[in-house]
């Protein structure tokens, strides 16, 4: 955190992580500019220069950009779209230990406990759980949803449960990850759940 703290700011916007490669060009494509080909940014940490961003207008820009038709239609990550396009040559690059992304489905994708170690390592500062699944959902029994768990073990919360399946995608997501656990009963139940709400 130190760095952060250290990092001194001109002109840009703010500090931001590239996002996976996977997102660069197919980005670049859809916002028909190749210049966020290995410029793209992951919105889920960033730091923000206040200053710049008062200065800049950037709440009004940004709602500017939402409501241009033809800026809507390329939208996949409305959010995220509009602030890299706001923040394209604005931004100062920070390290991935920043924006560790990692994806627990990844965890029955890979049949391997260990995959997470290859993300989230003794240099990570911020994990970026992605996709449906996250460390407070009650069937994220993995290794990779600790550095979550523990925290929330000590925390002010930690009476609260953790969060159950509700929406459809949930079921969907939960029982093939108690499938990979071998729990086949709650598994099967929890398929037919999905099953019956997918009608």
């Amino acid at each position: 955190m130190n760095e952060l703290i250290a990092l001194e700011f001109k002109d840009e916007y703010g500090a931001v992580v590239i996002d996976v490669d996977a997102m660069q060009s197919k980005s670049a494509e859809r916002l028909c500019n190749e210049d966020f080909n290995g410029s793209y940014f992951n919105s889920g940490v960033m730091y923000i220069n206040l200053r710049e961003w008062l200065k800049q207008r950037l709440t009004e820009k940004f709602f500017d950009l939402l409501s241009d038709e033809s800026i809507i239609k390329k939208l996949k990550y409305p959010d995220q779209d509009i602030l890299n396009l706001m923040f394209l040559h604005h931004a100062k690059i920070l390290p991935r230990k920043y924006n560790c992304i990692y994806t627990i489905k990844s965890e029955f994708e890979e049949k391997n406990s260990e995959y997470y170690t290859r993300f989230i390592n003794d240099d990570t500062v911020f994990i970026h759980y992605t996709g449906i699944t996250k460390p407070w959902h009650d069937w994220a029994n993995y290794a990779s949803a600790d550095y979550f768990r523990n925290i929330y073990n000590i925390s002010p919360w930690r009476n609260i449960p953790y969060k159950k399946a509700v929406k459809k995608h949930e079921y969907k997501e939960k029982y093939k990850h108690l499938l990979y656990q071998k729990k086949f009963l709650d598994g099967v139940f929890t398929a037919i759940k999905y099953n019956v709400m997918k009608g």
